[in-house]
This record gives C-alpha cells, sequence and structure tokens, in this order.
C-alpha cells in the first residue's frame, strides 16, 4: 500500500475513536512518556489538533514542572522550534493549526515528542506527507520519541532513506 493510502487508512482509524478512548488512551501514553519528561528540561512538543495524541495535558505538565517547551511552526523554507511559556503565545496559522506568534527559533530541544498517523515496528514514522520533522530532525540531535495509538501500528509502511528512525515509540499498550 502506497504512503497516500496509508495516511487515508490512519486518518479515518483515528477518527473512529471515540472521545473516551481517546482521553483514556492519551493518558497511558502521558503515563508512559513521564519518565524521559523527568530526565530531560528542554522538550520539543507539537500541540495536538483533532483526533492526534493529546499533548495539551504533556505540555501543562512540563509548565508546572518548569520545563522549556518548544513547539513547531512552519515557515515557507521549512519548521523551525519556538520556546514558548503559555498557549497564549500562540494563533491559529493558515491551516488550522496552533503554533506560536514569535518566529524566533530556539536550539537547545532535548526530547523531541514527534506525532504521527501510523509506525512500523522498526520504529519510523508515517507522517502527513511534507516530511518537515524529517527534514528538522536529520539535522538536530536529540531524543526522538513518537507517540501514536497502538491501532495505528501498520507493518505494510515501508521506510525510505529520508525516513528518520526514532529511539522509540509509546502507545497506550507498550514501548516499541
Amino acid at each position: 500500500m502506497d504512503k497516500p493510502s496509508l495516511r487515508i487508512k490512519h486518518l479515518n482509524l483515528r477518527k473512529s475513536l471515540s472521545a473516551e478512548n481517546h482521553q483514556v488512551f492519551s493518558a497511558l501514553i502521558f503515563n508512559y512518556l513521564l519518565n524521559d519528561l523527568k530526565r530531560y528540561e528542554h522538550i520539543g512538543i507539537y500541540i495536538s489538533m483533532a483526533h492526534e495524541v493529546d499533548t495539551r495535558k504533556i505540555i501543562a505538565w512540563c509548565f508546572e514542572h518548569n520545563k522549556k517547551v518548544y513547539v513547531p511552526k512552519v515557515l515557507k523554507d521549512g519548521m523551525i522550534f519556538v520556546q514558548i511559556e503559555s498557549l497564549d503565545e500562540c494563533t491559529l496559522n493558515r491551516m488550522g493549526i496552533l503554533e506560536p506568534i514569535s518566529n524566533q527559533a530556539s536550539e537547545g530541544i532535548q526530547l523531541m515528542i514527534i506525532p504521527m498517523l501510523a509506525f512500523n515496528e522498526r520504529r519510523h514514522r508515517l507522517g502527513y506527507g511534507r516530511a518537515y520533522y524529517d527534514r528538522y530532525l536529520h539535522s538536530h540531535v536529540c531524543m526522538k520519541v513518537g507517540i501514536c495509538y497502538d491501532a495505528n501500528l501498520e507493518p505494510l509502511l515501508i521506510e525510505s532513506s529520508t525516513d528518520v528512525k526514532l529511539v522509540k515509540i509509546l502507545t497506550e499498550k507498550r514501548v516499541f
């Protein structure tokens, strides 16, 4: 199955998840992530949209525990991460994604929490198709952790040479 077909399949799988399961699964993933969150001070993380693993509670935990939080912003030539101290420092972009108002790129991320539509057991991810994360991660050294629902394990996912292998992937059921 090609990547565009896999994206449709896994978007539909995520949309079929009940609101209750979405919350329960996100909480379980957060619990798996806690040890890593405690270990690192500089956390890169996406701001979740509908049907993604909820990261807002993770972000709130980071703020409460005085972690430095960096969220992505898409620019013409790629993606940067900007430090924020509150989600109030973000606004919806033209694609309906919450991102920082500032264009001041930050460096020094130690732990990167990465979104994905699907993944395989070799810890490769299927993203949304624009390769923003792969390009960013190729040039930045950090602990790369993907979070996704277990139902999005995709044995048919074939990785390409430009894909970045993650250090680990957390689901509500297990760690890869």
